[in-house]
């Protein structure tokens, strides 16, 4: 699993220590829509309108398939510990339409269900995994530096991200 994010914003994770949501920093890589997002957070995952900002699930993807779909979030890529999986759920493509119209529910990635691929089922049927262009993730219980198992920057290299990234002990790799 990975989280992309612009080379702004993963400075600023590199300093601070832990991801930040979008309800937290006001901008998203994609539709940036509170209301709706709480929404859709509340049919397909249960997340009260309400939470608290800093418990709402960070997004990210499987990584391994189309690594160019989520490429739209940014060059810097964090890919994440496989113990993170104990905490996030999934959904085929992307959750903000499919959870406000029902299409699909978030499930675990250790134990995935039908409901995460409902409205989707047809393409995920219709296609080989390999050519499925993007699993959504969303990572519950908040996201830290010490869930990172290492950074893949793709395109030319960001110096003050290798730096920060290296003060912090995780390593860097370019694509």
């Amino acid at each position: 699993m990975s989280v992309r994010r612009r080379e702004g914003s993963a400075l600023k994770i590199l300093q601070d220590g832990r991801f930040k949501t979008q309800f937290e920093v006001g901008t998203s890589g994609g539709v940036f829509a509170p209301s709706y997002r709480a929404e859709c957070e509340l049919s397909g995952l249960g997340a009260p309108m309400l939470l608290d900002p800093k418990l709402r699930p960070v997004y990210g993807y499987i990584s391994g398939l189309d690594p160019y779909m989520a490429g739209s979030y940014g060059q810097i890529e964090f890919v994440l510990k496989e113990s993170v999986k104990a905490r996030a759920t999934f959904t085929l493509g992307d959750s903000l339409a499919d959870f406000q119209n029902g299409h699909s529910v978030g499930t675990p990635v250790n134990r995935p269900g039908i409901g995460s691929m409902d409205g989707n089922v047809g393409v995920a049927l219709a296609k080989s995994w390999d050519s499925l262009s993007y699993v959504e993730v969303q990572i519950h219980g908040g996201l830290r530096l010490v869930d990172v198992d290492h950074i893949v920057m793709h395109g030319y290299p960001n110096e003050a991200i290798r730096e920060a990234a290296r003060q912090a002990g995780i390593e860097v790799r370019s694509e």
